[in-house]
């Protein structure tokens, strides 16, 4: 079942969706934490979307509602992990109705290559390069 988690209900269930994500936060090379993201969830700026199993997470995605500077509103996934990750793929047509549903237009998911398989409907826009300067 996949479930939209409300920030006074993360307590509940962030031992299990953390504990998922974390392989996906240490990839972000110290740009995310544990913290940092349970905060961004807590204040409302992040959405916590688990693929549940009782009151424990088998997956779980992390996004973003944001602004570009022409005004549209875009969805953004950014961070996912877990064993339930082809039900969370399945599961994107929900989350995108409810991002429909909340006036964005544009559903991003920023991941790795290999999420490109399992996205019906995406494509590749963009690559990202990065080079440690300090």
């Amino acid at each position: 079942m996949l479930l939209c988690v409300p920030p006074h209900d993360l307590a509940r269930w962030w031992p299990s969706a953390g504990s998922a994500l974390l392989p996906a936060i240490d990839r972000t090379d110290g740009a995310q934490s544990l913290e940092t993201v349970r905060e961004s969830i807590q204040s409302g700026d992040a959405h916590l979307w688990v693929i549940a199993s009782g009151w424990e997470a088998q997956a779980a995605l992390v996004t973003y509602v944001f602004r570009t500077p022409t005004g549209q509103r875009w969805l953004r996934s950014s961070l996912c992990g877990g064993s339930g990750l082809d039900r969370m793929a399945r599961a994107l047509p929900e989350i995108e109705r409810w991002a429909a549903e909340n006036d964005c237009n544009r559903s991003e998911i920023v991941g790795r290559k290999g999420w490109g398989r399992a996205l019906d409907g995406y494509r590749e826009a963009a690559r990202v390069f990065v080079k440690e300067i300090g």
